[in-house]
């Protein structure tokens, strides 16, 4: 995992062998929350954590099946 600081205003580039896939950019930071942008080709799904856990069948990571074990 890369962990980056960002001010208002700055932005990452993301890349895959040489291919522009995606620019992220801090909008807004405001009451501990942070606004962001992701402008991404159309080929590229963008998902929040927690629709991609669901998607996935996990529960914080954990998958639904080794919850029932727990």
């Amino acid at each position: 995992m890369l962990v980056l600081s960002r001010k208002v205003g700055e932005s990452i580039e993301l890349e895959f062998n040489g291919a522009f896939l995606g620019r992220v950019s801090v909008l807004e930071l405001q009451s501990g929350r942070v606004r962001i942008a992701i402008d991404a080709v159309d080929e590229l799904r963008v998902l929040r954590s927690e629709i991609s856990d669901r998607a996935e069948g996990t529960v914080d990571g954990t998958r639904k099946d080794e919850l029932a074990l727990v």
